[in-house]
Order: C-alpha cells, then sequence, then structure tokens
C-alpha cells in the first residue's frame, strides 16, 4: 500500500492467511458505525484464537499500555466487528472513518526493525506511533480458545527495517500470525477467522437459553472475550425470535413556535418542582418497609433535582437544600435498617405501578431468609435488581455533600458504591450501567482507583458487548429488556459520566468514547426529526453528554449527533408546559437542564477529593 492509500481489502494469502492487496482503488467496506472488511476464512489456522484490539488513542498526550488477559475467543464470523462477506454504505460517518483510516495509512513510522512475538511487535508499533504523532496507542492482547497463548506473548513475527505506515505494518503483522484486522467505533480489532467461523456453526439459530446460560457464565469467569462471542450469539438468537425490533415511543408532542425558556423563567423554573415534591412526599424515617410500596428511587431524584437547583443558584436553591437533607436522612436509615450499606428495597408485595413494575424480583427473594433484614431485601440473589435504586440514591448523596459538606452524605454514598463496587456482574445490561454511573461518581469524588477498576470491570464485561456495532442496530443494545429509549439512554448516562470522571490518559477513554457516539448516533434520526422520547432517562443523559461536550476539549466526536437540537426541543416542551402551569419533566432532569441554561461553560463542579474517616 501506498501512503496515501486511504482503503484496502483482503483475499486469500498463499498460505491460506488473509492477505492486504494494495493500490489506491483497493476497498474496505463500510457499515453504519463501524468500518468492515470483506474477508475469506482462513484455512491455515486449526486451532488458532488469537484477539488483537489496539484502542485508538486519538487524542492529545495519550500514553501507551498493554495488557495480556486469557479469554476465550470473540463471537460468530457475523461478528458486529467483523461483517462477514457483506458490504454496506457507511453513511453519516463517512468522513470521519475515512479519516481515521487515512490517519493510519499517511503516519510514517521510521526504522522500525523487530522479530520476535506478536505481543512485543504491536507494542513496538505503538511506541512507533506515539514518537511519529506525539498520540498514543493503547494496546489490549487477548488469548483465546484452542492452541495456548503463551508467556512467550504469541506467534513468532517479524517486522522488516524499513519506513512504514501502521496499516501496512498492521497487514504485515496479521498475515504472519494468520489474522485479519478492521477499524471499528471501539478501535483496530484483529481476529482468528477460522475460530470466528467455528463459533457460529456451533451456536443453533434461535438457541436463547443457551447464549444467555453460557454469556452469564462468560460474566462470572471474567471472560471478557468470550462474553464478546456469547454477547453476540444472543443477539442473533433475539433477532431469531424477534427480528430484534425496538419498542415504539411514546414521544412528547413539540409544538412549532414555542419560545426558548427566558432567563426569568429559568430562575423561577424550579419553584413549582419543589412546591409539589413537598405535597407529595411519601418518605419518613421510621415508616414500615413492608406497607411502602414505592421506589426509593424517587428520593434519590427529589434530591437530585434540589442539589442542581443548588448548583445553580435558583431563588429557591436553600429551601429545596433542606428539603434534600431530609430526604436523605430517609435514605441514610433505610441503609442502616438493612446493614448491608446498600439502599435496600421495600420488601412490600403491593405498591404504585411503578413499584409493582420494578419489584418483580420481591417474590424470587422472599423466601430466601438471607435475603431481607428488618423489612428490607438487601441482597438480589445475583440478578442486579438492587443497583438501580441503590445507584439513583447514592449519588443523590454524593451530589449532596459536594453541596453541603456534610460528611455523613459523603460516608453513606461510599458505602452504597462500596456494596456496588463488590457484587457480581449482573446479567442485565441496565443494572451494570446503572453501577458504573455510580462507581464513576464515587471515583470522581475520592480518586480511590477500586472505583475505577471496579467500574472498568463492569464495562468490559457487562456494557459493552451488548452493543451491537454494525448493521440496522447499530449502537443499540441486543436485547429486548433494554430495548425502549429509557434503557438506551441509561447506557448514554454511564458512559457520559465515566468520560467525565476518568484521567484522559485512560486507556478505555477512547473505546468508551466511542460507544457513546454510536449509541447517539443510533437514535439521532428521531431526535433529529423531532420525536423526543417521554422518559426523563433521555433529558438527563442529553445533558450529561452535553456537560463532557462542553468541558471536554478532547472529545469533538459528538457535535454533529443532534445533542444540543435536541436538548432545545426538550427546553420547549418544558417551556409550554411551565407556562401552562404543568410540571412536562421530573426534578432531576428538569433541574439539570435549568442548571445548563443558567451556567452554560460554567458548568464544571469543583471536585473534593475526600477519604472516607
Amino acid at each position: 500500500m501506498s501512503n496515501d492509500d486511504a482503503r484496502m481489502n483482503w483475499s486469500q494469502g498463499a498460505s491460506g492467511g488473509p492477505r492486504a492487496l494494495g493500490g489506491a482503488d483497493s476497498i474496505v467496506g463500510f457499515d453504519p458505525g463501524c468500518m468492515r472488511a470483506g474477508a475469506r476464512q482462513s484455512r491455515g489456522v486449526h486451532a488458532r484464537a488469537y484477539i488483537v484490539t489496539v484502542v485508538l488513542w486519538l487524542f492529545a498526550g495519550g500514553a501507551p499500555t498493554l495488557g495480556v488477559v486469557g479469554a476465550a475467543a470473540v463471537g460468530p464470523s457475523g461478528s458486529r466487528m467483523l461483517p462477514w462477506r457483506d458490504e454496506a454504505d457507511i453513511g453519516p460517518d463517512a468522513a470521519r472513518l475515512r479519516r481515521t483510516l487515512a490517519e493510519l495509512c499517511v503516519t510514517e513510522l521510521r526504522d522500525i526493525s523487530f522479530e520476535g512475538n506478536l505481543v512485543g511487535a504491536v507494542h513496538t508499533l505503538g511506541e512507533a506511533y506515539r514518537r511519529a504523532r506525539g498520540r498514543g496507542l493503547s494496546l489490549l492482547i487477548r488469548a483465546g480458545e484452542g492452541r495456548r497463548f503463551s508467556g512467550a506473548g504469541g506467534p513468532h513475527v517479524r517486522m522488516k527495517h524499513r519506513s512504514t505506515t501502521v496499516a501496512r505494518a498492521m497487514d504485515d503483522l496479521c498475515r504472519q500470525a494468520d489474522l485479519f484486522w478492521e477499524v471499528t467505533p471501539i478501535g483496530i480489532v484483529c481476529f482468528d477467522a477460522w475460530n470466528l467461523e467455528q463459533s457460529r456453526r456451533r451456536m443453533a439459530p434461535g438457541d436463547l437459553a443457551r447464549a444467555e446460560a453460557e454469556l452469564v457464565e462468560a460474566q462470572k469467569a471474567g471472560d471478557e472475550a468470550g462474553v464478546w462471542r456469547r454477547a453476540e450469539a444472543c443477539a442473533w438468537a433475539y433477532a431469531h425470535r424477534n427480528g430484534g425490533t425496538e419498542e415504539p415511543g411514546p414521544f412528547l408532542e413539540v409544538s412549532e413556535g414555542v419560545a426558548p425558556l427566558s432567563a426569568e423563567e429559568v430562575r423561577r423554573g424550579f419553584d413549582s418542582h419543589l412546591q409539589e415534591l413537598k405535597k407529595r412526599k411519601w418518605w419518613a424515617v421510621g415508616l414500615d418497609p413492608t406497607r411502602t410500596g414505592r421506589l426509593p428511587r424517587e428520593v434519590g431524584i427529589a434530591i437530585q433535582g434540589c442539589v442542581g437547583a443548588e448548583r445553580a443558584k435558583l431563588p429557591c436553591w436553600e429551601e429545596g437544600l433542606q428539603f434534600a437533607r431530609e430526604a436523605a436522612d430517609y435514605i441514610m436509615w433505610t441503609q442502616n435498617c438493612g446493614g448491608k450499606g446498600v439502599v435496600p428495597f421495600p420488601l412490600c408485595r403491593s405498591g404504585d405501578a411503578a413499584f409493582v413494575s420494578a419489584g418483580g424480583f420481591i417474590s424470587r427473594v422472599a423466601s430466601n431468609t438471607g435475603a431481607s433484614h428488618n423489612g428490607w431485601v438487601v441482597d438480589d440473589l445475583g440478578d442486579g435488581s438492587l443497583q438501580v435504586d441503590n445507584s439513583h440514591c447514592g449519588v443523590a448523596l454524593y451530589e449532596l455533600y459536594e453541596a453541603t459538606k456534610e460528611p455523613k452524605f459523603f460516608d453513606m454514598a461510599c458505602e452504597a458504591a462500596g456494596w456496588a463496587m463488590v457484587e457480581p456482574i449482573a446479567p442485565n445490561w441496565v443494572y451494570n450501567g446503572m453501577t458504573v454511573y455510580l462507581l464513576g461518581w464515587a471515583y470522581d469524588a475520592t480518586g480511590d482507583n477500586r472505583y475505577l477498576e471496579s467500574a472498568r470491570r463492569r464495562l468490559r464485561l457487562g456494557i459493552l458487548p451488548g452493543q451491537v456495532l454494525r448493521g440496522p442496530l447499530a449502537g443499540r443494545w441486543a436485547d429486548p429488556r433494554n430495548s425502549g429509549a429509557a434503557e438506551h439512554f441509561t447506557f448514554v448516562l454511564a458512559l457520559a459520566q465515566w468520560l467525565a470522571a476518568i484521567p484522559r490518559d485512560d486507556p478505555d477513554r477512547a473505546m468508551c468514547a466511542g460507544a457513546m457516539r454510536a449509541a447517539l448516533k443510533a437514535w439521532q434520526a428521531e431526535l433529529t426529526a423531532g420525536k423526543l422520547p417521554d422518559t426523563d432517562c433521555v433529558l438527563d443523559a442529553l445533558v450529561a453528554v452535553e456537560r463532557v461536550r462542553l468541558l471536554q476539549s478532547d472529545l469533538t466526536d459528538f457535535d454533529d449527533c443532534g445533542v444540543t437540537e435536541a436538548l432545545g426541543r426538550y427546553e420547549r416542551v418544558g417551556a409550554e408546559a411551565l407556562r401552562a402551569g404543568r410540571l412536562a419533566f421530573g426534578p432531576s432532569a428538569w433541574a439539570r437542564l435549568l442548571e445548563l441554561k443558567a451556567r452554560g461553560p460554567r458548568l464544571e463542579r469543583p471536585r473534593f477529593r475526600v477519604k472516607r474517616r
């Protein structure tokens, strides 16, 4: 390939492995959200299953890192990252992805000479890229099934002493190792074609129960690449069962000609919410949990709304902060009653519609004597059901601590985060998303790397593998339980909080940014057309993305995802309701939108890195 090539293709090599073809007219196919290469099966590989992930770190100051993880091979040949023998246009992402590949192909890497194992070769390549461009490559080498990935670091390869490019060097390495590579929204990924085809053959189409059981086992074992493969199998099984369709609406009506909020309306925009919160308050220290059919998250969301009003310094902030303190006293009382640190769920068999919908696990844990204490559910038996309410309330306590500096709120927030940190990966992607949301806050507040690494593990095992990165559902999560807008934007909220909290040189930053962009792109058509999902989760997540977009100067990939325009439409819906004496949104989402309007570029919270007493 010449240094000006921005395209490539694969054909069968003489040894049976994949080979890159040169020439300016060679082409890599594109899918929405990811690049895809038409590939032929590598017959020269029999038991080898190496997976090499090279996450592009295209932000200044990124430092290259290298890890070796034992895991199973990535999924069937219809992989989200490997569009198998398929071609489609990349659509609106064409320009960005072509620029990415072009940078790979024109970067001069001088005097590379290496002979040794694959791990060392790719690490050498990353170091050369960093020296040439001033930007790092974050490298992760994974081992797969079949022949053992020995301590020597994989198959023997050689890079010749010559000027080259990243693309040419990757071509050469993959040819020697019987692998092939492609660019995806989460990085450059190398695959073993033979193993992918074998994985596809062993999974019967539509075998959902088997796919889900294997996915859970892979998560328990910490088998990251195995989780990716089995998540792919689940997506395949779901598609055969119901076509992978999304749940429709409901959508909000956006009236034409409604003016945005005026400055005075912003100042007084939370008054009605605060009065409504006071009127509808149901919680009180000492109530009977077996008769409390209401969700703990309602209390956390109320606190978050009041703290948002305080950050925006709206006229009602002092009154709201006192209300939030009393609500937090209730949350902390429930934690003490449960005795496990978690914000517990009331052991109640009836309640309002929201409680019944969210509390379906009550019947499953009621017969387990160790799952409840003092009338509160403190153990969800590994299914993750407690994570949602615990995360909402834990984040609320962290936010309240930032506003008041009262240590009790910080201590109990850390209790909630500490419980979440050691809980197993949940089989439900959304529950893991909520846990990452809380742990991101915990790391931001404390600087404790235990929270960071626990969140990273959940991202890799419990969130990112569930995202579809190719085809008509690209950017969405392949699970009918997580197909609605509320669930989808829970992932966006978690990824936004993670990106806001982690260091800018974190090796997973680029991968998570790519996942969030893909998630936003999946809903861009609806948001651009004015179809606003009628759920607070979407507004909350879009405000979080806008915060990241405004405050993180190295993250510019979200400017064209329609977030700002969608927030403008949500604002007009809220303004119309406010003028009519109605409340269009819940307290947390609305307060954060008002904060965004009131503070604009001054959104950043001061960081209080506090150690527990």
